[in-house]
This record gives structure tokens, sequence and C-alpha cells, in this order.
């Protein structure tokens, strides 16, 4: 799913994909209410049409990042040149980000009509990261088919579309990144399929409540995942009403969830379960007011979460660590500057965040490292992802002696999306 702002409120800047999810909410309530209007003045007496094709355009995220930057004199420079070279590129269309499948190196997105709509969902992939192909995939309309999940070796696209004059979860599965299909459940429609959560006794999907009427998302839910790529019975956990899980993780020991208020303010909540069935409280993450927690991995013996402070500009990095399993937490030391953490990731020894800060006109993605999750140095420009302005992207992946990153230039009218390779460099 493409990484949106939520314009609605400054106040709700949250994680990408609940973003994209509330854009999607707000673009099918609106285009039922024009369908509804179109009705009442035709006087015709045909009920509108129910089932999976849209009533009228599909809902179409808008093309911003997650937080807008206003552009500083005083912001650091990106550097003249680049060491990665663009290996590919869509004069018009978006990708989300590139992983590595069971196949190879594969990114999903769009390609846009001359008008700015999503004309045909693709994929980009390759064997070796060298070669690109770009296929078309026979996917719904209505779905935001960016970013790829990949759980064990399988591949999911998770989205928000028409169910009737609903919304619900629109989630695609494949297990070769080429060939793909939709995922049928009755339990999708007014829900909303946050992320899967990989563990060694089975996958779970993780989402809330979210009806067409994006004023009223809430809850915690949980579906088992199968082999085959199909959703089991849905199951609510129990926590207050406006919580609104945003994402989990197995920590290597049991599976960890947060969430937090409907209008993303107080604190982040965390529920723990051994086995994804039976959950407990676990404890509070206090960003600053207001700021948000967008992700939390474990990481040797403790689980590092990052984030940022603001509501808009100018945001401020945060990061926190838990040695207790997320029982408490202590903030990092992260060097100030106009910038926010959107991911982390173990990345060999170090812990790797990603996320972004302005660059005159432009965002670009900054980068900071750890040893220990207790302190971040911002890294160079170049050095973790490519130094191209306006190029947006938080994660990249390797194949053979290769590291290579997909993205979208959002600031371009059209869009245009483009993947950038190099060799390792003092990896």
């Amino acid at each position: 799913m493409f990484l949106l702002c939520n314009t609605d409120s400054t106040r709700s800047v949250l994680s990408a994909e609940m973003n994209a999810v509330r854009s999607a909410q707000r673009a099918l309530r609106s285009s039922l209410f024009v369908a509804l209007m179109a009705l009442v003045v035709a006087c015709d007496a045909h009920p509108i049409a129910t089932g999976t094709a849209p009533l009228a355009s599909a809902p179409r995220p808008s093309p911003t990042p997650l937080a807008s930057f206003r552009p500083s004199p005083s912001s650091m420079p990106s550097a003249a040149t680049t060491s990665w070279t663009r290996v590919f590129e869509i004069q018009s269309g978006s990708l989300g980000d590139l992983i590595l499948g069971p196949e190879g190196l594969i990114a999903a997105g769009c390609a846009r009509t001359p008008e700015g709509d999503c004309g045909r969902r693709i994929v980009v992939v390759s064997p070796d990261a060298n070669t690109w192909q770009t296929l078309e995939i026979d996917a719904p309309a209505d779905i935001g088919f960016a970013s790829i999940r990949r759980v064990g070796d399988r591949l999911f696209a998770l989205g928000y579309g028409y169910y009737g004059q609903d919304g619900g979860a629109v989630v695609m599965t494949s297990a070769d990144g080429r060939s793909w299909t939709k995922v049928e459940s009755t339990s999708f429609r007014g829900r909303a399929v946050m992320d899967i959560i990989d563990a060694p006794s089975g996958a779970l999907a993780i989402g809330y409540n979210a009806p067409i009427d994006s004023d009223n998302t809430s809850g915690v839910l949980l579906w088992p995942v199968r082999t085959d790529g199909s959703f089991g019975s849905v199951r609510v956990v129990g926590t207050t009403e406006s919580a609104i899980a945003i994402g989990g993780v197995w920590t290597g020991e049991e599976f960890l969830a947060w969430g937090h208020d409907r209008w993303a303010e107080g604190p982040t909540t965390l529920w723990a379960s051994p086995d994804g069935k039976a959950w407990t409280d676990r404890g509070e993450i206090s960003p600053p007011k207001p700021g948000l927690v967008i992700q939390i991995i474990p990481a040797g013996d403790r689980l590092v979460a990052v984030g940022y402070g603001g509501s808009q500009f100018p945001l401020t990095p945060r990061a926190w660590t838990s040695m207790d399993a997320g029982r408490s937490w202590e903030m990092a030391d992260v060097l100030s500057g106009e910038a926010a953490m959107y991911s982390v990731r173990v990345e060999g020894s170090v812990l790797i965040a990603r996320g972004r800060a302005p660059s005159g006109s432009n965002q670009r993605t900054a980068s900071w490292s750890s040893t220990d999750g207790t302190a971040w140095a911002r890294l160079p420009d170049d050095e973790d992802m490519p130094a191209v302005p306006g190029f947006s992207s938080l994660t990249r992946a390797t194949l053979g002696d290769r590291i290579c990153v997909a993205g979208t230039f959002f600031e371009d009218t059209p869009t245009r999306a483009a993947i950038y390779c190099r060799a390792p460099v003092n990896e």
C-alpha cells in the first residue's frame, strides 16, 4: 500500500497502512454518496448494485508520503551524485518497497493513465537483480496493490476496497510473485487487515473493525493464516473500545501486538500472547504529545521501537528500548533533526532505522544506525539508500552481490517510479 497522509487532521498522522485504509474508506463513502444522489435526481427505481464491483471510480490513495515536511533552507543537502545505478524506471506510475521473494526480487505498484488514475496493477520481478520484467496482474480495481508481505514462501498484498455499499479488506496472495489470486472471506467486510505476523506456530493476520464510516474504526482482530494463503475465522481480542491495532511481531518467544487510540493520541498500548489465542495487556510506550510509535522489533535481548514526535513539520525522530519484553520502555538517544523514523530492521550486526527528512523542495530517505537501540547516529547521504531528491523508499533487498531499492517520486507530476541497485560497500 502507498504511504499516505491523513489530510483530515494533522493529529492523526498514522502508520502507512492505516492511512491507506482511511483514505480508501473516505473515497468509498464519497463515491457511494455521489451514486445515491445521482439515483435520487434521476428518480431511478433500481437499487444500487451489490457485489465486489465499484459503484463509481475505484478508491485511489493520495500519492502523498506518510508525513509532510515544509522545505527548510537549513536542511541537510542531498549528495550531488549517487553511487546507486538506476536499473529500471516507470515514467508514469508508482512502486512499493522491493522484497526478496521465493523466486527473486519483486516490487508491486501501478502504471498510471494520462489522467493520473491507476490503470494497470503491475509487479516488477527479477531473478538475478540484473534483468527486470514488468507483469500485469489481474487484481481487483479497488485494491491498493503496492507493498508486499512475505510469510514463509508465500506473498501477500493487503488493501481495502468495495463490498457492495460497504468497504472492507482485500487480500491477494501468490506463491511465486507472478500469479496472484484473491483471498475470499466473509469476515473481511467492514474490517481492515493491517499486517501478517509469521511465527513457528503459524501465521496470524492482525487488523481492526473498519466500516466505511472511518470515524467508527476500533478494535483488535486476528485471523489465522493457513499455508495455502486462506484465512480462518476472525477472533476479537478484548481491549478498550477505542484501541486500534496497527502492527504485530513474533519476538522469538511470544506474539506482541501494538496499537493506539482511534485518533492517534495518548500512549501506544502493547498486548502479548504465547499462542495467539489468549492475550494480555503488556505495557505502554508514551511518545511525545503529539507523536506516534510506528514499528517494534526484537533485537537480541531487547525490544526496539521507532517513531516520531510532532504532528506535521518539524517532526523529530524518536526511538525506545525495552529490556523486560515490553513492560517498560526507555527513550533512546537520537540526534535531533527534522526527520521521522518509520521502520527499523536488524541488518547484519547493527540496527538500521529509516524514515524521511526534507531536502529542499522534496523529501528524501533518511537512515540511522545503532548497535543496541539505545543511541542512534544519522548515516551519511547515499550510504544506506540512494541520495536522489524526491525518491521515496524505506526498505532494500539483497540478491547475490547486488543491493536494490524500489520507490516512487511522489513530488513529480505524474508520479514516476524507479529501482536503483549497487554492489555492497563496506558491508
